[in-house]
């Protein structure tokens, strides 16, 4: 993982490049913490930060390695983000797209406040749009979370979410 900043801070890259963790639903399984598959993941992001407030990314991924979760759609993965914030208020947004033209848009909303967080999560997937890092596709899914956080004090908080989720045809 290589981070660069330039310019002033106003434009930065990031690079990595690593091997994908062993487990299908979790990065750790017990006793092989370090331990990967053959499969790799490398990419970089370019960072224009434009203020405090409002900050732009490019970004680009790729996959390659003989035990990749299948089916693997595509391996390359290219994609824009956008990050907005004012006050306690942020709106982000990003898209990712691959090599087929398969997109996903992703937009969330958060209001942070003292104690309490309001957040809004709304994501939409292309039929065919997958992970470069392989798996099952999304199927074409639109989906919705909104979840509120309450802190009463250092010890105790909660949260609840409530979530949707659309199939396409």
């Amino acid at each position: 993982d290589l981070d660069a900043p330039m310019f002033n801070r106003k434009l930065s890259y990031s690079a990595f490049w690593g091997g994908i963790p062993v487990g299908t639903f979790s990065r750790l399984q017990p006793g092989l913490i370090d331990d990967t598959v053959d499969a790799y993941l490398y990419g970089m992001s370019l960072f224009y930060n434009h203020s405090n407030s409002a900050k732009y990314k490019l970004f680009f991924a790729e996959s390659y390695g003989s035990e990749i979760n299948q089916p693997v759609l595509t391996n390359r993965t290219f994609g824009v983000g956008t990050f907005f914030k004012v006050g306690s208020f942020n709106l982000d947004s990003e898209a990712a797209y691959d090599d087929d033209g398969h997109i996903s848009y992703t937009t969330s909303a958060r209001l942070k406040m003292k104690k309490t967080n309001i957040s809004l999560n709304f994501t939409e997937d292309d039929n065919d749009f997958a992970s470069p890092l392989g798996g099952i596709t999304s199927g074409g899914e639109t989906r919705m979370t909104f979840t509120l956080g309450h802190s009463f004090n250092e010890d105790v908080s909660m949260s609840h979410s409530i979530s949707a989720m659309r199939e396409r045809d």
